[in-house]
């Protein structure tokens, strides 16, 4: 017998996001994706964030725990949080819809 999974349950208060690039590629987060996210402006060390980056806008990325945003893409991205940006919150999930 099959194993359920409620959808309501596991992604309450989270929102949705479409993923835009490959930067992310070897975290298995491809273009087109849905990422599924939930509300931590304070995500422990290590977790997948999105996050708005002053001058660079909304982004999906690894903080790692000096406080450093980064992708471990074929761009290799590194950013220091500061100020001007914000955590909206942390990856619980990939949604990828298969057409």
């Amino acid at each position: 017998e099959g194993e359920y999974l409620s959808v309501t349950e596991a992604f309450r208060d989270c929102v949705a996001y479409t993923v835009s690039g490959i930067s992310m590629i070897d975290d298995a987060i491809l273009d087109g994706d849905r990422i599924i996210v939930r509300s931590n402006d304070a995500p422990p060390a290590g977790s997948v964030v999105v996050a708005y980056v002053d001058g660079n806008g909304t982004v999906v990325k690894r903080l790692d725990a000096n406080g450093y945003l980064r992708s471990r893409g074929p761009d290799r991205w590194i950013h220091r949080l500061d100020d001007g940006d914000r955590i909206y919150g942390v990856l619980v999930g990939v949604v990828r819809l298969i057409t």
